[in-house]
C-alpha cells in the first residue's frame, strides 16, 4: 500500500459566500467539511483511484474524531494517534463574487513526546506493509524540525521510499536526508533554493541543482502553467487542458496522489506525471477542499500533453 503522514491534520471548513465584507456579518451560501491535511488528502485521492492506501495521522478532541468520521465517510483507512488538544481547524472563505479565497489556519495542538513515539511506534508497524510512504504539511508545535528526516532515514532502513511535500525550514532540512522525491511549487523552490525564479529556466535550473545535493528527482509544480519532472536522465514538462479554476486546494495534493498512483502501478516517470497533471487539473474544477473526482481524472488524462526537455 501506499502510507500516507500528516502530522498536523485539520478540518477544513469551506464558507462561500456572495461579497465578503471585512469588519462586517457575512453570511455563507453553502458550506463544506471536509478532512484536511497534505497526507490525508493525498490518500483520499488514491483510494478514489483505486490504489491502496492508509493514512496515518494524528487526532485530538472532538475534532480529532471528527476527522475519523470524515474519513470513514469517505472509505479512507486509516490510523490515528491520539494527542492532548483538538485537532486544528482550517478555514476558507470563498468570495463568490470575486472568485478569491482566504485561508486561515491554526497552528495545532501541542504533541507530547509520548504522542510523537507512539507515531513513530505505529509507523514502524506500516512500513512493513508500505511499498511507498508519503509525509508533508506542517508541524504542530512540540515537534522536533527534523523529524521529516528521521521518518525518511526510518523508511530507507526498511526499503520504503518516502516523497515528502513542505516548505520553508522544513524543507530545507529534509533535503539534507535525501527522500525519494519531493514536490514544491515555484515559490517553495524559490524559497528552497535562495533566489527569485523568473522563468521555466530558472526553474530548471534551480531543481537541476538539488540533484547535485543528492536528490534522486523531484516534481516542480508551476499551476496553470504545469509541472516540471526532473531527474538525473530525463527532464518532462506536463501540461494539462484550460479550465476554469473554482479552487486551487489540495491542487498539489491531488498532484503527488496522481504521480504515485502511476508510479504505484508500475508506470514510467512521464505517464505517472501525466497522472499527476490530470488529477492536479481535476482538482481546480472543483469547489472548496472537494479534491478530484475520478471520472475527471480519467477525462482530463486524455488531454494533458508530455514533452520531454531536451
Amino acid at each position: 500500500m501506499i502510507c500516507t503522514l500528516t502530522v498536523n491534520p485539520c478540518i477544513d471548513i469551506t464558507y462561500e459566500v456572495l461579497d465578503l465584507k471585512k469588519d462586517d456579518a457575512n453570511r455563507a451560501v453553502h458550506v463544506m467539511r471536509d478532512p484536511g491535511g497534505k497526507g490525508i488528502n493525498v490518500s483520499r485521492v488514491l483510494q478514489r483511484l483505486g490504489a491502496p492506501t492508509l493514512a496515518i495521522a494524528v487526532a485530538g478532541g472532538h475534532t480529532g474524531k471528527l476527522l475519523g468520521d470524515l474519513l470513514d465517510e469517505e472509505n479512507v483507512k486509516h490510523r490515528l494517534v491520539p494527542v492532548p488538544g483538538d485537532t486544528r481547524l482550517g478555514i476558507i472563505l470563498t468570495d463568490l463574487r470575486e472568485g478569491t479565497q482566504t485561508r486561515v489556519s491554526a497552528p495545532g495542538p501541542n504533541m507530547t513526546m509520548h504522542s510523537l513515539d507512539e507515531l513513530r511506534r505505529t509507523l514502524h508497524e506500516e512500513l512493513g506493509r508500505s511499498k511507498m510512504m508519503v509525509c508533508g504539511g506542517t508541524l504542530p508545535p512540540g515537534v522536533p524540525l527534523d523529524l521529516y528526516n528521521t521518518l525518511v532515514e526510518d523508511a530507507r532502513a526498511k526499503g520504503v521510499p518516502v516523497v515528502v511535500d513542505t516548505d520553508g525550514e522544513l524543507l530545507i532540512a529534509v533535503v539534507q536526508a535525501k527522500p525519494f522525491l519531493i514536490k514544491p511549487n515555484v515559490h517553495e523552490l524559490s524559497r528552497l533554493v535562495e533566489r527569485t525564479l523568473h522563468d521555466r529556466n530558472d526553474v530548471l535550473r534551480a531543481g537541476k541543482s538539488l540533484l547535485d545535493k543528492g536528490l534522486e528527482q523531484l516534481v516542480v509544480s508551476m499551476g496553470k502553467d504545469g509541472a516540471f519532472w526532473i531527474d538525473r536522465r530525463n527532464v518532462f514538462h506536463g501540461k494539462g487542458p484550460d479550465v476554469r479554476a473554482e479552487s486551487s486546494v489540495g491542487a498539489g495534493d491531488s498532484m503527488i496522489a496522481g504521480i504515485l498512483y502511476g508510479l504505484y502501478n508500475g508506470m514510467a516517470p512521464d505517464v505517472a506525471l501525466r497522472w499527476g497533471v490530470a488529477a492536479g487539473t481535476a482538482a481546480v474544477i472543483t469547489r472548496g477542499t472537494v479534491l478530484c473526482h475520478p471520472e475527471d481524472v480519467h477525462r482530463m488524462y486524455e488531454q494533458c500533453v508530455i514533452t520531454k526537455v531536451e
